[in-house]
């Protein structure tokens, strides 16, 4: 009956093509009906329906292939004598690739009928593919693809360099840079920058934004003209020229609406009326996204000692990087210090713009690439392992078609053309996975990675997504089918075959590939622990502050109104005044800055500190008023804290300070000179260290001064502890600053605890991917020693049998499987523990931050990845160990 129901779906196909293959096809239908999967109680009805639906499919097309080649036929017959010969290469071509067509029709029925199978490899393979896609679009996008500018090769950041103390120093004064500016050599020009908040006043309310101030050539330097309008002229960058501004595409569309006669428009800046210029292009952004507007140098500080200013410049034709550096080194300028009467020697040093923005984050991203390139390997080699286990499987209907006549190449095509599919197919999921990956990178990574907003699934990646699949698909379909491709007939095809000698030659690859993995996931999670061990440290490190229910809100007082010193302390005891009386609000206190950030540094002179030679005493300084150490919860270590009738005679230190300028360690009475400032201050108090800066680096140098309007202008800070979620006050805080001004902008109002969390961005990121990476390949690993010790078992089903037969016990047989599978366990820990050395001093070397790595990190990494494994090899082991021997015995 089976063998008439076999014929009678052969009858299907045409005539011819049934004499050339008929035998061979009801062949393999039987060898195929023989598979495991048809050996359950339902395994017959789906042989039989899979194969009905396939031969109606392919009958049909063979059949029209068929008429068709018929009509061909006879249309060339009565072809006139006379009618051109028609050419022959596509015919030929034809049946140059019509076994290649055939090879895929098959491996395309392959693997559909085995959904489960191929659906694993391709989540397998996508998975590695997509986050390598997408950390090649970071990879691309941030470190080499030319920057946004005319000629980008040719800008270079400048900075100063003291030639007695060999610091760098990256902002310089406005008189400083035009000393720089006449002296320097090899550069077509030399322009400034600087950023800057302003409070722009729109009709609904006043609104603070970031931008520029620039000079006059600095758009000419980096090759990018306005879109609309002009850029700046030389004589707009003086004291007293028009007040002129260009806005950011961005600006103009949200605010303006577009307007394209925006261009001459005057609106108000600071309370200062403002013309329109020039609206830059849609992709311009420098020097950095959030500039929404650019002013000439026409209002820069000119003061020696306010350092604010970053430079750029254009390599002139003709003169090389080394020529420019050898220029800059013989150079000696005597320059400002930002003290009266004092100079240092100052040489220029040139560094290129593109290593400047991105030089930071290149050892970080390499790793990563290098990790997320690990996980691609350990995805390989378990669908390498998959096909070898599937071939093993197929080894009789391989020896089959060699003894029919196929030769190596032919079954080596076969086996390729179904990796080639697998990877086709990982490769689309993968780019819609990198797509995602990417998305949520650009969320998560936003202040963390510079030109981050450039980064997209573009057409290169799409590209390089495309090639990458097309080779994984090579190369795990290349090592299987070599391997396969010279079948033993004899023991393939005799009596009761099933490939066992077949599965005994691939045993060892496989086994050995299971120990790649295994030792490159040990890598990966050892360094995956070292960053979330930095991660930890950093979160556990004392802040020296109680961030808990505190509300930070920064403002910036428009100039023009609050150019009396006695309006600006008005408004803020105002402020702090109604804030105080509100229900829920513990204190409040103004200061210069908020935590984690900084007003300037001050250089001091400490009585009874003796300088060492070129060493220049610059602190950190902080204006604080009444209140603000109680407010922020910072502790009072000596003396004591500013009151209301402190003046400009008094500063307050930390302990660091303390430290480090008395010998003693106590500073309360002792006086310290601050800047320009002929007269000292006495320290009046030692507050706890306070990690000002980050959490994860150790405390500066201190000094706390009380606010003074005079010094301390216009943009501060208000923080306001409060009794219960701080966010609740947020809309009292706007309505008590609107109530006392409302043309008064809020720069920002955030609770200290959230700001203190998205300060972290940098080494939360890079826990988070390195460890996803590890986990990735923890879970390939896994996956990949569960699958060959399944197979492994299921091959050695009547083995097993036999040692139940004769007396062995199911503990015994438990015991035996787990043994194999954790002997591959640790050697590949052996193995991995050798190169995670290495690993960790290299990412040690290329991130100097990170904590280091101990034997408890080897240990936990060497433990969990030891339990995983246990874990994949028990699940095969409790099922053999379930066995009947009767049953393996009959299968036998």
């Amino acid at each position: 009956m089976r063998r008439f129901v076999i014929d009678l779906l052969i009858r299907l196909y045409p005539r011819g093509f049934r004499r050339t293959y008929g035998r061979e096809m009801a062949q393999f239908f039987e060898l195929q009906r023989q598979e495991d999967r048809y050996r359950s109680d339902f395994g017959g009805c789906r042989f039989w329906a899979e194969l009905t639906l396939d031969v109606l499919r392919d009958a049909g097309l063979q059949r029209l292939r068929a008429v068709a080649s018929l009509l061909d036929r006879r249309s060339a017959e009565i072809e006139p004598v006379t009618a051109a010969p028609r050419p022959t290469h596509p015919t030929n071509r034809g049946h140059v690739m019509e076994p290649v067509f055939q090879d895929l029709r098959y491996a395309l029925r392959s693997l559909r009928m085995n959904l489960a199978w191929t659906s694993m490899a391709i989540v397998t393979l996508a998975l590695g593919i997509g986050a390598t896609a997408a950390m090649f679009s970071v990879v691309h996008n941030v470190l080499l693809r030319p920057l946004p500018f005319d000629e980008p090769d040719k800008l270079y950041a400048v900075s100063g360099t003291n030639r007695e103390s060999s610091q760098i120093y990256s902002s310089v004064s406005f008189p400083s840079y035009e000393i720089y500016r006449e002296n320097q050599q090899g550069l077509e020009s030399l322009e400034a920058y600087g950023r800057l908040s302003m409070t722009f006043n729109f009709e609904e309310r006043a609104e603070s934004l970031h931008g520029a101030l620039v000079t006059a050539g600095l758009f000419r330097a980096l090759g990018v003209s306005p879109a609309r309008g002009r850029g700046f002229q030389p004589e707009e960058d003086h004291p007293g020229s028009n007040a002129v501004v260009i806005l950011s595409h961005r600006l103009w569309q949200q605010r303006f609406g577009g307007d394209p006669e925006i261009v001459g428009q005057r609106f108000s800046l600071e309370e200062e009326p403002y013309t329109i210029v020039g609206v830059m292009p849609g992709d311009f952004a420098f020097p950095d996204t959030h500039a929404e507007f650019w002013l000439p140098m026409r209002i820069a500080p000119r003061t020696e000692s306010t350092f604010y200013l970053r430079m750029l410049g254009r390599l002139r034709d003709g003169v090389t990087e080394s020529e420019l550096a050898a220029r800059f080194e013989a150079m000696e300028l005597e320059m400002p210090t930002g003290s009266p009467g004092e100079t240092h020697t100052t040489a220029l040093e040139a560094r290129s713009l593109h290593e400047s923005i991105v030089g930071q984050v290149k050892p970080r991203l390499l790793i990563f690439l290098t990790a997320v390139a690990a996980v691609l390997a350990i995805a390989c080699i378990n669908v390498v392992n998959l096909l070898l286990g599937r071939i093993v499987g197929r080894e009789r209907e391989l020896a089959l078609r060699a003894a029919l006549g196929a030769g190596r190449l032919r079954l080596v095509r076969q086996l390729v053309c179904e990796s080639l599919l697998l990877s086709a197919a990982a490769g689309a999921v993968g780019a819609g996975l990198a797509w995602v990956l990417v998305r949520a990178l650009k969320i998560f990574g936003s202040r963390s990675l510079p030109r981050l907003e450039e980064v997209g699934v573009d057409t290169t990646a799409w590209i390089f997504t495309f090639a990458l699949a097309c080779l994984v698909g090579l190369v795990v379909g290349l090592v299987p089918a070599l391997r396969a491709s010279r079948p033993d007939l004899n023991s393939s095809l005799g009596e009761g075959g099933r490939g066992n000698a077949g599965g005994a030659r691939h045993t060892r690859l496989r086994h050995g590939l299971i120990v790649s993995q295994i030792a490159v996931t040990l890598v990966l999670l050892v360094s995956a622990l070292v960053l979330l061990r930095t991660f930890v440290e950093i979160l556990e490190a004392e802040s020296g502050f109680d961030a808990e229910n505190v509300l930070m809100v920064e403002t910036e007082l428009p100039g023009a109104r609050y150019e009396d010193p006695e309006r600006r302390r008005t408004f803020f005891e105002a402020v702090l005044e109604r804030l105080a009386a509100f229900p829920g609000v513990r204190s409040a206190a103004v200061a210069s800055s908020h935590p984690f950030t900084y007003r300037s540094n001050r250089l001091v002179t400490v009585d009874g500190y003796l300088p060492a030679a070129g060493e220049r005493l610059v602190v950190r300084s902080f204006a604080v008023g009444p209140g603000y150490f109680s407010t922020m919860g910072a502790e009072l270590r000596a003396g004591r804290v500013f009151d209301t009738s402190d003046g400009d005679l008094s500063m307050i230190v930390n302990e660091t300070f303390a430290r480090r300028y008395f010998a003693d360690g106590n500073p309360i009475g002792r006086y310290v000179r601050v800047g320009q400032q002929e007269m000292t201050r006495e320290v009046v108090g030692v507050i706890a260290d306070v990690r000002q800066f980050n959490l994860g680096s150790e405390p500066d140098a201190v000094i706390y001064l009380p606010y003074s309007p005079t010094v301390w202008p216009y943009d501060m800070t208000l923080l306001i502890r409060t009794e219960a979620a701080p966010l609740g006050l947020a809309a009292t805080v706007r309505g008590v600053i609107a109530e006392v001004d409302r043309g008064v902008p809020i720069h920002r109002l955030q609770t200290v605890e959230d700001y203190l969390w998205s300060s972290l961005e940098a080494p939360r990121l890079q826990a988070m991917l390195l460890g996803a990476f590890g986990l990735a390949a923890l879970l390939l690993s896994m996956i990949g020693l569960y699958a060959v010790m399944a197979y492994w078992v299921s091959n050695r089903t009547p083995e097993l049998g036999i040692r139940m037969a004769i007396g062995a016990d199911r503990g015994r047989i438990l015991r035996h499987v787990i043994s194999r599978g954790l002997g591959l366990t640790f050697l590949g820990l052996a193995i991995g523990s050798l190169a995670a050395v290495p690993a960790a001093r290299w990412l040690a070397a290329s991130m100097p931050q990170l904590a280091g790595v101990d034997a408890r990190i080897y240990i936990l990494a060497l433990a969990g990845l030891a339990a995983a494994a246990f874990l994949a090899t028990y699940l095969p082991a409790k099922r053999a160990s379930k066995l009947d021997p009767v049953t393996a015995l009959h299968r036998e």
